[in-house]
């Protein structure tokens, strides 16, 4: 029997550049950018030298701190809330704008 039900997002498909987060070591939570995407091996290459299984990365969590690039203020980093990871345009929402190029995000700098 064939199913009509619509297909989902492939919801651990991130392109390169997208923020993503992954379990450390010691439990916690770390946060790079996918830098390159190896289907073969269904695996990321990530900006912190990581190369870790797809299925280990996940999108950052609803009220997770970053800041984009806004030009409306002339190309400055304002602070912002995940709202939600779109899997079907590997946009993210935050609550200043929707549908954020993740390339202008960043984790807040400590």
């Amino acid at each position: 029997a064939e199913s009509n039900a619509p297909v989902a997002c492939w919801e651990r498909r991130f392109l390169p550049g997208t923020l993503v987060c992954y379990p450390g070591i010691s439990g916690t939570l770390k946060t790079s950018r996918v830098m390159t995407v190896d289907d073969t091996r269904a695996s990321y290459q990530l900006e912190d030298g990581s190369v870790l299984p797809q299925s280990q990365v996940r999108a950052l969590s609803n009220g997770v701190q970053v800041e984009y690039l806004s030009t409306r203020y002339g190309n400055l980093y304002v602070a912002a809330q995940v709202v939600e990871y779109h899997c079907c345009d590997g946009t993210y929402s935050l609550d200043i704008r929707p549908h954020c190029d993740p390339a202008k995000m960043r984790m807040p700098v400590t």
